[in-house]
């Protein structure tokens, strides 16, 4: 498999909301879609691994057909923002990661207060959480 320096993040426009994708810079592998975890590894047309997951993944609900009102009303909040920047991306994905019960749960919550008041994530971030690591 071919790989590229760093993931980068799927297309705004691609993506429905309540998730997150990015392309692994990996061309896909035999099966066209793969289950990993709380992620779905698929491709694009022209063979380039894209790895999806939900943002909701710590409410244990991970398909958008077992979300509840309360996710589909904020996630409608969302679509009326419009589209949002590769930072805020950034900094959601890496909220979605956050589990309380992870032993990094405080530092990653002081990374997200510094990325949330600075605008950005700073990189490398020190830890991920326990569910999908941030773009």
């Amino acid at each position: 498999m071919t790989e590229s320096p760093e993931a980068k993040l799927l297309s705004y426009g691609l993506l429905s909301p309540g998730y997150e994708a990015i392309y692994t810079g990996r061309k896909a592998g035999a099966s066209a879609e793969d289950t990993q975890g709380p992620c779905v590894i698929t491709s694009d047309e022209d063979g380039n691994e894209i790895k999806k997951w939900s943002l909701w993944t710590w409410t244990g609900v991970l398909e958008e057909k077992d979300w509840d009102d309360d996710i589909k009303l904020i996630n409608r909040m969302q679509e009326q923002l419009g589209p949002l920047s590769d930072e805020a991306r950034k900094i959601r994905a890496h909220i979605a990661s956050l589990a309380v019960c992870d032993n990094g749960f405080p530092v990653t919550v002081d990374e997200l207060l510094d990325a949330i008041g600075s605008g950005e994530l700073r990189e490398p971030t020190f830890h991920n959480g326990c569910f999908m690591p941030s773009p």
